[in-house]
């Protein structure tokens, strides 16, 4: 999963429109750690964005 260090240093933003589609869920699975664990399932489940970002970060 996400380390807590991610979600320090990737604080949330409302600049998600001007980045692409990966990033913007890869930002959302990062930030949603904080907002709730709910939509980090949902977020994996949608798509397992979240797991390639990680192993790719």
């Amino acid at each position: 999963m996400i380390h807590s260090r991610d979600v320090v240093r990737h604080q949330p933003t409302k600049q998600a429109s001007k980045s692409t589609a990966a990033v913007d869920a890869a930002e959302i699975c990062t930030n949603v750690t904080n907002w709730s664990m709910s939509l980090l399932y949902h977020c994996l489940r949608k798509r397992n964005v979240c797991m390639e970002y990680r192993i790719g970060d």
